[in-house]
């Protein structure tokens, strides 16, 4: 059989099998809806690693920007994406032609300097989404190199299989406009705070130009170091604009309505 039409039919047989039973007995209606989730095309099987060690963990192979698979961890506490600093070597994110933050990642444990990046898509089972805004750490995990978090799940039921080491994922139906499978508050809130490091880092080299300019100091460690900190400062507003200008082109590709890119 040619395996172009080999699953098309297999899912006609599958509901007449269903309308067959249900004209016989309607009660098991609520066991056929569930059999019937399983052959949807919104309904997603992906197979996982269940332990870090002795800790039980949800661990999905992932593809990231379409070229590098690497082991992430599904955190359903996390509200953003995770990386190890080691796969945004190997995704290039930290290259000097890459546009990049230097920020603070803050957690249980405290806080530690961390940089700010994106990740173009993201990929497990037949998944793929776009435009992941994503914190690059030291380490994570010798068994996993990242976390996903509800920015890729909020779209989707998710369902574990602990026998069968499957997490499932299907999707939720909703009466909200979506543009790239974002909502009106995640493209509001994303262009805000885009914006607002492009004008911390902005305001920031000017404070410090100004200092210079200021300075009764001609020569030493002081204004030395001044003058690196300035130099550093203007390279990160640079990658800010970056950053900035790769959220708007993603929207303008959508056509995002203009009012949910205020900012």
């Amino acid at each position: 059989m040619n395996p172009t039409f080999k699953e098309p039919l297999l899912k006609f047989i599958f509901r007449t099998q269903v309308l067959l039973l249900l004209m016989l007995n309607p009660a098991l209606c609520h066991f056929v809806m569930a059999a019937e989730a399983l052959v949807s095309e919104d309904h997603h099987d992906i197979p996982y690693v269940s332990y870090e060690g002795s800790a039980r963990r949800i661990i999905v192979q992932a593809s990231l920007n379409e070229r590098i698979n690497a082991p992430l961890a599904i955190d359903t506490g996390s509200p953003g994406t995770i990386i190890s600093m080691a796969l945004a070597k190997r995704l290039g994110l930290l290259d000097d032609d890459a546009a990049h933050l230097w920020t603070v990642a803050r957690g249980i444990g405290g806080s530690s300097p961390a940089i700010f990046t994106i990740i173009d898509t993201i990929k497990i089972g037949d998944i793929q989404q776009q435009f992941f805004l994503t914190t690059v750490v030291p380490s994570i995990s010798t068994a996993f190199e990242g976390v996903l978090g509800m920015d890729y799940l909020s779209a989707y039921t998710t369902h574990i299989d602990s026998k069968r080491h499957v997490f499932s994922l299907q999707e939720m139906q909703t009466d909200s406009e979506l543009y790239g499978g974002r909502d009106e508050n995640w493209w509001r809130s994303t262009y805000q705070q885009l914006s607002s490091f492009r004008v911390a880092w902005k305001n920031y080299s000017e404070r410090l130009e100004q200092a210079i300019v200021n300075s009764n100091i001609s020569a030493g460690g002081n204004i030395e170091e001044a003058k690196r900190a300035l130099s550093f400062s203007k390279q990160q507003f640079e990658n800010a604009v970056r950053l900035f200008d790769k959220l708007d082109r993603y929207a303008i590709q959508l056509q995002v309505p203009m009012p949910w890119r205020e900012y």
